[in-house]
């Protein structure tokens, strides 16, 4: 800068002198043109020596995309990206020509030249899809082949004794044998299914627990006498459920006797009263002490949890026993409403709408019940209602015209589950007895009163893993930012915006095995994996995650968008050269004139 300037004094310096011979010559032709010379010429000279640089834009070069490769990428197809540089994510991927990225949001940020990426394998991790979605990165993806294996996998973490561990999922078999998929654990095969060749096939096995703790069963896929894939199936067995259920039924019919024998055989604490006559009932208890059921009170409905009724029994009750139930569901009792008719208990189910589905004869039709993915076998009920569209409302279960059957709905501090389902009892007759205890454990689960407890765990990551990022969801009512302690220390957590009594908590776990994550009241058992446990379950969602990914791509920034960008050019030196010749030269020649 200091040269710079000192050229800049010395030239303004030559520029007086040169303008002040030209006004003091005795000849004044062409005084204007000599002038211009004399300043042409010496700002010429001082571009020779200053560079002068401007702002053009240029196309952007090849290097604007690139080849990430992920596990799963085949060798046999990088011919055809020949030219482009290639990357990955995984160190593991590195070698001969392959550059390693450790963090892609970085690296797109370092490079805001590139605007596309080729990737290969089975993907993009989540948080590198977003890192695209930051910097306006295009994707383009070149599928795979679906990985073979268990590509799709569910069942509950925590069961209760008495109810049915059910594993579903999907299995990929390309070969061209049978494969058997077996569920087994603690020395023993419980349930089986068979896979045909060169498919790929749901499947559904089924075991009922006698057992408590935590305990870890296996799924196996044996072909040709070999096991061709394992993977574990981790699930905390739990004692009874101690939910205590208050029934009340306006005649002992078949749906009740079958259903207060199933929460018999399913350990729930029952008490039941059934209408003979006016004022007469009939009295059941199972799994529990007898209480005083002739009169509804709140002292007797604040021991129980549920209460399952018919319209005709409420209807049936003292305005004193309605308003007792009415105040106890407000403070979190809950209720299981069965009725077939428009109804208005009190203020409870005021807002609801049921109407008759024409059909005549009643047709038999399966019920689909989204919270377990599952559809039931077909049920023949005495007629088929269904609920209007409420606001407030949850819809539980569906018939197959998409009719709401089961609907429910807060009421104050308690819930409210409207079911207009009759005859459930034909599930057992007819050997679906597993979709009748979906059915009525959804129903309970639902209405329940929630346990006394200030917090609640929920485990977002399905399948946590060693070295993976695992999240918790923890819900409190305790003052301050809670405390997660895990096996490795403290995991750091984030209160989300609008829920404040809601927190996330992020861990990296370091050891397999089942774990035992802390609260300040309580705590959360749950199995960790390792890396390569359920390889085909990941792989496949990752897929499915870069392949929806890329559809949306096109929302982003285009190859069109980039065809250039704005660089610094410096002109020619050539050209001042050739200005200062000519000036220098004008002036000679007018000095021979005189």
């Amino acid at each position: 800068m200091k040269v710079e300037t000192g050229i800049i004094l010395a030239s303004g310096l030559l520029v007086i002198f040169l303008i002040w011979k030209e006004i003091k010559r005795p000849v004044k032709a062409h005084l204007l043109l000599r002038l211009t010379a004399s300043v042409l010429g010496v700002a010429a000279l001082v571009c020779l020596a200053i560079p002068v640089t401007y702002t053009a834009s240029q196309p952007v070069p090849a290097a604007g995309a690139l080849v990430i490769l992920t596990p799963g990428y085949d060798k046999d197809s990088l011919p055809a990206y020949k030219g482009l540089p290639r990357y990955t994510t995984h160190a593991a991927l590195v070698s001969g020509g392959i550059t390693f990225i450790p963090d892609l949001r970085w690296f797109l940020a370092q490079h805001p030249r590139i605007h596309e990426l080729q990737v290969l394998g089975h993907g993009l991790a989540d948080d590198e899809l977003a890192a695209l979605v930051a910097t306006g990165t295009n994707l383009q993806y070149h599928t795979p082949a679906l990985p073979a294996g268990f590509t799709a996998a569910a069942w509950p973490r925590q069961l209760r004794l008495g109810e049915v561990l059910e594993v579903q999922g999907s299995f990929h078999h390309p070969g061209k044998e049978r494969v058997k998929i077996v569920l087994s654990g603690i020395g023993a095969r419980f349930d089986s299914v068979i896979v045909n060749p060169s498919t790929t096939s749901s499947f559904r096995l089924q075991y009922k627990p006698a057992h408590l703790g935590n305990t870890l069963y296996e799924l196996e896929a044996i072909s040709g006498g070999k096991t061709i894939a394992r993977e574990k199936v981790p699930v905390r067995l739990l004692p009874a459920s101690q939910v205590q259920v208050l029934l009340l039924s306006s005649s002992p019919d078949f749906d009740n006797k079958f259903l207060s024998t199933w929460l018999y055989e399913h350990q729930y604490p029952v008490a039941a009263r059934y209408t003979i006559s006016k004022h007469t009932y009939k009295q059941q208890f199972l799994n529990r002490a007898a209480l005083p059921l002739q009169t509804i009170s709140a002292t007797l409905l604040e021991k129980m949890d549920v209460v399952i009724a018919d319209d005709q029994a409420l209807a049936a009750l003292p305005a004193t026993e309605r308003s007792a139930l009415t105040a106890q569901v407000q403070q979190g009792l809950g209720l299981i409403l069965q009725t077939d008719s428009a109804i208005s208990f009190n203020n409870l189910a005021a807002d609801w709408r049921i109407k008759k589905q024409s059909g005549s004869p009643v047709s038999a039709r399966s019920l689909a019940i989204p919270a377990v993915y599952t559809t039931t076998a077909p049920l023949l009920p005495t007629q088929w209602c269904s609920i209007e569209n409420n606001r407030w409302a949850q819809p539980l279960v569906m018939d197959d015209q998409g009719a709401v059957v089961v609907s429910a709905a807060l009421a104050g501090a308690g819930k409210l589950v409207l079911n207009t389902v009759n005859s459930t009892y034909s599930w057992i007759l007819s050997g679906h007895q597993q979709d009748y205890a979906q059915f009525w454990s959804l129903l309970l689960n639902k209405a329940a009163r929630p346990a006394a407890s200030a917090s609640r765990w929920q485990q977002v990551t399905a399948f946590p893993r060693v070295g993976s990022k695992a999240q918790l969801v923890l819900e409190t009512t305790t003052a301050g930012i809670p405390v997660i302690e895990t096996p490795d220390g403290a995991a750091p957590v984030a209160q989300q915006a609008w829920l404040p009594h809601t927190w996330t908590g992020s861990w990296w776990p370091v050891q397999p095995g089942w774990q035992t994550v802390r609260g300040q009241q309580d705590s959360l058992p749950l199995y960790v994996y390792e890396q390569g446990d359920w390889a085909a379950v990941k792989a496949t969602a990752c897929i499915t995650a870069n392949t929806r990914h890329a559809a949306l791509s096109g929302h982003t920034r285009t190859s069109k968008d980039l065809t250039s960008e704005p660089a610094t050019k410096q002109v020619p030196p050539v050209i001042f050269f050739v200005l200062f010749l000519l000036c220098c030269s004008y002036l000679w020649l007018e000095a021979k004139k005189v």
